[in-house]
């Protein structure tokens, strides 16, 4: 009786070596996906065409964490200013990557947030984005779709009850995936449709 040879060994393969090996790659996928990020940003060498949209997505992406922070009040309210001149100087920043419903959502969000401008605790905290991986680019046109992920990070100082100083911290981290669509006006990439959400299995 013949025995045929294992995979490898004489170029032959069977179906359970098959399945055995699509069953290992989608494996190490899965893995790699709940870790964190797979492969290279494709911004980190953009084409000539790409590279607008890159400074797009990663500056929005930024500015979406970013700007509406009490860290961002805090400097603010260091330079003198009112929550109504922290408003406007966010929603100007947020208009160099935004237009239309997503710029409003962003600027309600701002508004929203001017109500802790003058508690205490609004000097304590601090967040950011970090890790910013641009997955797909593709263009059509005058319209794009990106779609991106990152990972969101915020410290906050524990504040004491009884009004003495703090005496810890807590800090958290957590992935986030972006979808934007761009529109290109006047020569200028900006953002028209945002999608984004946490993905369960990273951050703390």
């Amino acid at each position: 009786m013949t025995v045929r040879r294992s995979f490898g060994s004489s170029g032959l393969v069977r179906p359970i070596d098959a399945i055995a090996l699509a069953a290992l790659i989608f494996g190490l996928w899965f893995l790699a996906n709940v870790a964190g990020w797979i492969g290279p940003s494709v911004c980190a060498t953009p084409s000539s065409d790409d590279k607008p949209i890159c400074d797009t997505a990663t500056a929005a992406i930024h500015a979406d964490s970013e700007v509406p922070s009490s860290e961002s009040i805090a400097l603010a309210r260091s330079q003198g200013l009112g929550s109504d001149a922290w408003v406007s100087a966010g929603t100007a920043k947020l208009a160099q990557y935004l237009t239309g419903d997503v710029l409003a959502r962003h600027v309600d969000s701002l508004r929203l947030n001017a109500d802790t401008y003058d508690r205490p605790e609004a000097l304590t905290d601090s967040e950011g984005v970090r890790n910013i991986v641009v997955r797909t680019i593709v263009i059509s046109g005058d319209s794009a779709t990106v779609t991106a992920q990152a990972e969101v990070w915020a410290i906050s100082v524990i504040q004491n009850p009884w009004g003495q100083e703090a005496s810890a911290t807590s800090s958290t981290a957590a992935t986030f995936d972006w979808s934007f669509h761009l529109t290109k006006t006047s020569g200028k990439w900006l953002i028209d449709g945002e999608h984004g959400s946490y993905v369960p299995g990273n951050g703390p």
